[in-house]
């Protein structure tokens, strides 16, 4: 794998390729490029220095002399700034389970500060969930779905990344989800069938991530701010446009509502 800086000098390569300052580039301009140093200029592809680093999947040209050659400072700044580091989401929310219990969860979530050169937000590393009074901690790399308590029995639910691999062969009513069980202190996957998705809320709070990180979850994130965000159905259609009274998703019913069944991967 390639180091940050590496894969930042690597991508200013890569956009330093295009022609020169105009319209045909996407991304150079008279004031996001910098001369390269004296004694350096790029050479051309005839010359036969263009190489693939397949590692990575960048390509990159070795460059000699000539003052003209400019590199794209956007790019290259982009990368060395936004590339490093992480970002962290924190919050409490207020979570209504089956039974009409409110309990207050802690949230925790890890991404990188960059998707450069893709995307402004970074990818999602780690997600945790605590439950203090019952001394229940998840922490991994899959992110939850729902987290209950029925029958006294903490459980929560995880989205799963090969959706169309885990469906392969599988019942259409299937989801694509991983079941979790605590048992002890161990968490234990059980079958979709041993889960009481029926009766089970759907209702982790799935708006917790902003354009920005100023827009990114914080605090107390209340029931009736996470009904309004995250879209729960309405209960009456007779309301106040500023009071709608919402109730949770079932479990099976948000993943049918949203075709996320296993006959949408198949």
């Amino acid at each position: 794998m390639p180091t940050q800086i590496e894969y930042a000098l690597m991508s200013a390569n890569v956009y330093g390729n295009y022609p020169d300052v105009g319209p045909v580039n996407p991304v150079r301009s008279g004031r996001n490029t910098l001369p390269v140093p004296d004694g350096w200029t790029r050479m051309s592809a005839a010359s036969g220095y263009k190489q693939n680093d397949e590692s990575t999947g960048s390509t990159t040209r070795k460059r000699r002399s000539s003052s003209r050659t400019r590199l794209a400072l956007a790019a290259c700044a982009t990368a060395l700034l936004t590339a490093c580091g992480t970002d962290t989401i924190e919050w409490k929310e207020e979570l209504l389970l089956h039974d009409g219990r409110m309990i207050v969860v802690e949230r925790k979530v890890t991404a990188d500060s960059s998707g450069f050169p893709n995307a402004n937000r970074g990818a999602f590393r780690e997600f945790e969930l605590h439950y203090k009074p019952m001394n229940v901690h998840w922490k991994g790399h899959q992110q939850q779905g729902a987290f209950e308590i029925i029958d006294g029995t903490p459980y929560l639910t995880l989205w799963l990344n090969d959706l169309t691999g885990f469906c392969k062969g599988r019942p259409p009513t299937d989801l694509p989800i991983q079941v979790l069980k605590l048992e002890g202190k161990d968490w234990v996957e059980i079958p979709q069938s041993a889960f009481p998705m029926e009766r089970a809320n759907y209702t982790l709070y799935r708006s917790f991530r902003g354009n920005s990180t100023e827009e990114d979850a914080r605090g107390l994130i209340t029931w009736k701010r996470k009904a309004s965000r995250d879209g729960y159905p309405t209960t009456t259609s007779q309301y106040d446009i500023n009071n709608i009274p919402r109730r949770p998703f079932k479990f099976r019913e948000f993943f049918e509502k949203n075709g996320r069944t296993c006959a949408s991967f198949q």
